[in-house]
């Protein structure tokens, strides 16, 4: 079976071992990635990006719902199109939130991280039902 995205992780190594090693030619699979516009490094999104995302689309349900608090929920699916063009998937990210929440919890860590004290801070529900 075969796993493109294992592939192309494997031309991503190939290329930074190559442009580490010195070694100018450059072979027909970077060639041809180049070719389609392949993004070599791969961005990361910063928490802070998610957060500010979080607060917007809070921002924007009170605003379409005047008097009516937000009710701490961002849907998994809910994604935004960040200013460089990066997809970024703010559903899904909370959703890993809460689960490290759980896990934070159900080990007993008492330490919190930053990214829960903001959430909390803005308002986001925990358990969704």
């Amino acid at each position: 079976k075969a796993n493109v995205g294992t592939w192309v992780d494997k031309q991503r190594t190939k290329r930074k071992k190559r442009l580490r090693d010195g070694i100018e030619e450059i072979p027909m699979e970077e060639k041809r990635l180049d070719e389609i516009g392949l993004l070599w490094e791969v961005r990361q999104i910063t928490s802070e990006e998610y957060i500010n995302e979080i607060i917007k689309y809070k921002e924007e349900k009170e605003r379409k719902h005047p008097g009516r608090p937000w009710d701490g929920n961002v849907p998994n699916k809910y994604s935004v199109t960040l200013d460089d063009g990066t997809k970024a998937n703010v559903g899904g990210w909370v959703d890993r939130q809460r689960t490290k929440r759980r896990k934070r919890l159900r080990d007993g860590k008492e330490e919190i991280p930053m990214e829960e004290k903001r959430l909390d801070k803005i308002g986001l529900l925990w358990k969704v039902r």
